[in-house]
């Protein structure tokens, strides 16, 4: 049941999210927040992605690469502080990840258990850092929403407006601490993953993947709790 409290523990957050998955999807299903144009280019990425059993074969693939161009465009990437490189040197900074993207594919949020995720945890961050699409420091954001794409089973996309809300994080914290942050998360969601089973919502519209509903549920949470676009000073 969702309620109007107020919870300025993060404790209490995760609690919340976690016993009331159901009724934040729920929200979000009734409410979504985006355009129609932001979920055509997603479902068609997705879409082209399952096309390929495996993500270096994707990557490879023009049509599949070009779409992913697109999403990244209609999520808003390349408009704000992230500049998103031309399409030629974006598709060459994405081969030149593909020796990690193939090792790291063998995971999923399904992986993990209590206190093991450590090393994927170094693999993921060195992936993102690595990845070099745009031409700015903080790559916390393009990238996630980029790798979510690419492996959808792994890695939930991380924004601003609602993930940086929901872990109750300052602005220098969210800019200067990516790889810190980063961590964290990346361990919550192995958590959200392992109490909700949140493959069993996949399916219609928006609820793509495992990863993409876990980032549905953040955003219908804050968007029910008047977290959304939430500022910490």
């Amino acid at each position: 049941m969702i309620t109007t409290k107020i919870g300025r523990d993060f404790t209490y957050r995760l609690e919340d999210l976690i016993t009331n998955f159901n009724c934040y999807i729920e929200y979000f299903n009734n409410n979504v927040p985006f355009k129609n144009d932001q979920f055509e280019a997603h479902a068609e990425t997705i879409r082209l992605r399952g096309k390929h059993d495996r993500a270096i074969k994707a990557i490879e693939n023009r049509e599949y690469v070009q779409s992913l161009y697109k999403t990244l465009i209609a999520w808003r990437i390349g408009s704000r502080g992230s500049k998103l490189l031309g399409f030629p040197d974006f598709h060459e900074a994405i081969l030149s990840c593909r020796d990690s993207i193939d090792e790291i594919e063998q995971w999923t949020l399904d992986s993990f258990e209590d206190g093991d995720s450590g090393s994927i945890f170094s693999l993921s961050w060195n992936l993102i850092d690595g990845l070099k699409i745009v031409n700015n420091e903080a790559k916390l954001v393009p990238c996630t929403k980029a790798l979510h794409h690419i492996l959808p089973q792994l890695f939930v996309p991380i924004d601003r407006k609602y993930t940086q809300a929901f872990f109750m994080l300052y602005n220098p914290q969210f800019q200067y601490e990516q790889r810190k942050r980063f961590n964290f998360m990346f361990r919550t969601f192995i958590k959200i993953n392992r109490y909700v089973k949140p493959s069993k919502y996949v399916g219609k519209n928006w609820h793509t993947s495992p990863t993409k509903v876990i980032d549905n549920a953040i955003i219908g949470f804050c968007n029910a709790k008047g977290y959304s676009g939430e500022k910490f000073k």
